[in-house]
This record gives structure tokens, C-alpha cells and sequence, in this order.
């Protein structure tokens, strides 16, 4: 039974990623990346990745604080307590990455972290100028 669930929960993310919409972007100029609506909204990190090639990282999402506390001896006062906190900060969401070299996009490769799935459609094709409402 757990290895079905794994294996719908698989098929539905791949499903999410349609591949007309990655191949949109192979051989389009940075500049098209650039003012597109939706991806022009996100925050986009650049780094070296290959020889000429660039990342270029337009994250949607969010950062997520989980913390644990553990409670060892309580205080004379009912309100103090001693104990532990352990947090850990983490990025939840779609990371699309764009492989860049000279000006001009090699691959489009989204990637979710954080338990996040990605998921495209053609408002995220290079040629898609209409309104946007994301958050």
C-alpha cells in the first residue's frame, strides 16, 4: 500500500512539469526571461555553474522556521521554565533554474524543495504577456 501512494504521489508531481513549457525557453534570450511577467516578480540569484554557463535560480517561495523546544525542569515560578530550543531555517518551494550561456537560455529545470512541488503551465512560456495574480 505505501509503495502505491509513493508511486501516485511520484506520477502526480511529474505531471505538475509539462515539457512543452521547459522547451519554450530553450534558445530564447536572457531579456525574454527578464520581463516576463511572472518570472520578472521573483527574487533571481546568479551564480557560475560551468566554464561560460550561469544559473540563474528565480525562487517562488517562502522560508520556513521549524523549531523544537524541550522542556527539562520547571522553575520555581509557574511561568519559567529550563530547557532547549533547537531551529532550523530552510527555503520552501519552486527553484527554476535557468541554464544561461552568452545571453541565451540553454535549459529551463524547476525543482521543488522543502516538500514543494513545481508546476508550470503556459503562463510561464516566454511569449505569455498577460496579467498574473501570484503571491
Amino acid at each position: 500500500m505505501r509503495l502505491l501512494v509513493m508511486l501516485c504521489l511520484c506520477l502526480a508531481a511529474a505531471a505538475c512539469v509539462r515539457a512543452e513549457d521547459l522547451q519554450a525557453w530553450v534558445g530564447q534570450p536572457v531579456s525574454a526571461l527578464q520581463s516576463h511577467p511572472i518570472f520578472g516578480a521573483m527574487t533571481v540569484q546568479r551564480v557560475p555553474y560551468s566554464g561560460t554557463v550561469e544559473i540563474w535560480n528565480y525562487k517562488n517561495g517562502y522560508e520556513v522556521t521549524t523549531c523544537e523546544v524541550t522542556v527539562r525542569d520547571r522553575a520555581p515560578s509557574p511561568s519559567t521554565y529550563a530547557g532547549t530550543s533547537e531551529c532550523v531555517t530552510g527555503f520552501r518551494g519552486c527553484n527554476n533554474f535557468f541554464f544561461v550561456r552568452n545571453g541565451i537560455i540553454l535549459e529551463y529545470k524547476p525543482i521543488g524543495s522543502g516538500g514543494a512541488i513545481c508546476y508550470t503551465d503556459s503562463s510561464l512560456q516566454p511569449r505569455f504577456y498577460g496579467s498574473t495574480n501570484i503571491k
